[in-house]
Parts: structure tokens; C-alpha cells; sequence
């Protein structure tokens, strides 16, 4: 029984690193569909490759057609719509540089950068606006180094 239970968080733990694995490629949602496809391919049927990346099993069957009438070109993503990003690599880049830097040296009073401050920062700075939620989520891809 122990060794039962034993046996489920290491399947866990592996999945998990599978999936993080997979998170770190720039690629990764090309090559996670092309890995279901494959699976499909080898004889597993689609509800079990969804059970094992907590996908959905129409998605697997809908990657799987994708790839017999397109080949790979039907699984990387297509072009997203939506608004253009605000900042443009360099910015990000001299961001990055500056947060590993403590605040007092752009003149602020906090020992710690956060959200707030770099939304600060970047209406000071580079005169540009972002909301809160927009700073935060740059703030950790910066954190993360990504």
C-alpha cells in the first residue's frame, strides 16, 4: 500500500518534470503536440495520451488530424492577434540589467524592487504606462531571467 502510494508520487513528480520540461523549450507547445502525435502514432489511443498530459482528448485528435494533412507545419502555432508589446527588447533588456541593481541608485526609496517600482520605473524612465498586472508578470519573466 505504502509502496502504492509511493510509487503515484513518483509518477507525479516525473510528470511534473516532464511538463516543466517541456515549459522551458521555446518550442515547447510544437514539440509537446508533436509528442502526443506520436504516441497516437505508436497505437496509444487519444483519451489515454490526454490522461497523461492533462490534455484534452479532442485537442489530441485535432493535433493528429492537423499532422496528417498538414505534417509538421500543422502543429506549430499560428500568428496571435492582439497588441503589440509595449516594450521592445531592448528595454527589456536594459529592465533586466536594472533590477539586479538596488532601487536607491534610480532615486527610489525602497530596498527591494517589486511591481510597483518597476511601474514606477518605466513611467520615470521610459515615460511608458503600464498597468499593475502587466508590470508584475514582466517583473517575474525578469525574476525568472527569461
Amino acid at each position: 500500500m505504502k509502496q502504492d502510494r509511493e510509487a503515484a508520487k513518483a509518477d507525479e513528480v516525473l510528470k511534473e518534470r516532464l511538463k516543466d520540461s517541456l515549459l522551458q523549450s521555446s518550442d515547447y507547445r510544437y514539440l509537446h503536440r508533436l509528442h502526443c502525435v506520436l504516441l497516437v502514432n505508436n497505437g496509444l489511443d487519444f483519451d489515454q495520451v490526454a490522461e497523461y498530459f492533462d490534455e484534452n482528448p479532442r485537442s489530441i485528435e485535432r493535433w493528429a488530424q492537423q499532422f496528417k494533412q498538414q505534417g509538421e507545419e500543422g502543429l506549430l502555432d499560428e500568428k496571435r492577434r492582439g497588441r503589440p508589446s509595449t516594450l521592445d527588447a531592448d528595454t527589456l533588456t536594459a529592465l533586466g540589467r536594472a533590477i539586479k541593481r538596488h532601487p536607491r541608485e534610480f532615486g527610489f526609496f525602497k530596498d527591494h524592487w517589486d511591481s510597483h517600482l518597476l511601474q514606477n520605473h518605466l513611467q520615470s524612465r521610459y515615460h511608458i504606462k503600464l498597468g499593475l498586472r502587466q508590470c508584475q508578470r514582466i517583473f517575474n519573466k525578469l525574476k525568472s531571467g527569461a
